[in-house]
């Protein structure tokens, strides 16, 4: 294991909403054809600065300097994905803050929040805490609304919680 060190990154944390279901319906075959189109998709929808860093099952957890390229790439892979035809619909979840990088590999507070946000989101829309919501305020294209408090399982205090929702 190499150096560990502290960087400050913002997470998207996005999967496929509905791809057990797809998976019991089609089988497993069309299911990994479908996992690997969205990653196909997440890869090529990226903000010059963000990078795609794993990949398990249907979901992607990318990583970016900042939060307004998460938001940036999450909008442009929820675009993307919205003009396949017969594609299941995304949900996700950004956040950011200091973690602990070592070999490329990320562990802390702001990666375990980032997976809560994902899994409290509903198909077609991504969640975020306050630091982005204001990190995308800026971007011409978001339409973020503040949804309130939200309380997350092991998580000690509430969190605000704004969505932008993809599909409208």
């Amino acid at each position: 294991m190499g150096l560990a060190r502290e960087v400050e990154v913002a997470f998207l944390m996005a999967d496929l909403s509905g791809f057990t279901a797809l998976t019991e319906t089609h089988g497993d075959m069309h299911a990994a054809t479908v996992a690997m189109r969205y990653v196909e998709i997440a890869q090529s929808a990226l903000d010059p600065r963000a990078r795609l860093v794993e990949r398990v099952g249907d979901q992607v957890l990318i990583v970016a300097p900042d939060g307004d390229g998460a938001v940036r790439t999450a909008m442009r892979v929820f675009a993307a994905i919205e003009r396949e035809p017969l594609f299941p619909r995304l949900r996700a979840g950004i956040h950011g803050g200091r973690v602990v990088e070592p070999d490329g590999r990320y562990f802390g507070t702001a990666l375990n929040l980032t997976a809560r946000l994902t899994a409290h989101a509903r198909a077609g829309q991504i969640l975020c805490t306050e630091p982005i919501a204001a990190a995308a305020h800026d971007l011409g294209d978001a339409a973020i609304q503040d949804i309130g408090l939200v309380r997350f399982k092991n998580i000690a205090d509430p969190v605000r919680v704004f969505t932008e929702e993809a599909y409208r």
